[in-house]
């Protein structure tokens, strides 16, 4: 039997005098993300009661918001021990307040495939749940990569891969990121959109500077610096350059007589 991932998001409802007194909208930041990629949702909470609701009190007892996750399989999805608590909310009579979460720090959602997320509130007389929503978590197709050595962290080989995969009609670049032996796998540091007509080329140097260069429209293309440090990524740089042109042949003259 799957145990469902019931997480808490830490909070009591105060003075809650019947059901249906919180309607609940759960708006997921992206329908599909890159496994390892920050799933953000966002819970909008309206009080259609007579009282303020108050929502993640710092002792965690009541009422409580929490996610349902589980695979499309039917499999629920484990939670995180130590997941982090969002702070205190307070809803007013008539109001409307939105709480975020990163669903991959709640619960482990790193297996690719689709996911379906519902917000509720439950205990007590409340009892307000979400539309159910859907996310997809892929792989990537992956257009080319590189391995290097890692400043200041003897022994470990970084791989660094763009990939890319279409959202929001438009096909987006990544930079994932994994080392060996340790097995750590960073967050993908997002490029933004790519065309892939000229093909994205990705070198690193020996300081652990990545520069990524790739298509964004039929004159530009973006250069991407990452500092790869031991323990992290950065992102410090983005500029555009043009695209250079091929130089026009020179019409064949007659010879001259």
């Amino acid at each position: 039997m799957h145990r469902l991932c019931l997480v808490a998001m830490g909070g009591m409802l105060m003075a809650v005098s019947a059901q249906g007194q919180l309607d609940l909208k759960l708006r997921l930041e992206h329908a599909a993300v890159l496994t390892h990629e920050p799933i953000l949702a966002h819970v909008t909470i309206h009080n259609t009661g007579i009282q303020p609701v108050t929502l993640n009190a710092p002792d965690g007892t009541g009422v409580q918001l929490r996610f349902y996750i589980e695979r499309d399989n039917g499999d629920s999805v484990a939670t995180r021990r130590g997941a982090p608590r969002p702070g205190r909310v307070v809803v007013p009579v008539g109001g409307t307040q939105t709480v975020s979460a990163d669903l991959t720090m709640l619960c482990a959602m790193q297996k690719t495939g689709r996911y379906f997320v519902r917000g509720l509130v439950s205990g007590g007389r409340a009892d307000s749940r979400s539309r159910l929503q859907m996310v997809d978590v892929v792989p990537g197709l992956e257009l080319t990569k590189v391995s290097g050595a890692v400043p200041g962290a003897p022994g470990v080989r970084r791989t660094f891969a763009l990939r890319y995969w279409a959202r929001e009609r438009k096909e987006q670049l990544f930079l994932c990121v994994s080392d060996e032996p340790r097995g750590r796998i960073f967050a993908p540091v997002a490029l933004g959109a790519v065309i892939r007509v000229v093909r994205p080329t990705l070198t690193m140097d020996h300081a652990g500077t990545v520069t990524v260069s790739h298509q964004i429209n039929r004159a530009q293309m973006m250069i991407s610096n990452v500092r790869s440090a031991a323990t992290r990524l950065t992102l410090e740089s983005q500029r555009t350059v043009r695209i250079q042109s091929l130089p026009k042949r020179k019409p064949a003259t007659l010879p001259s007589k």
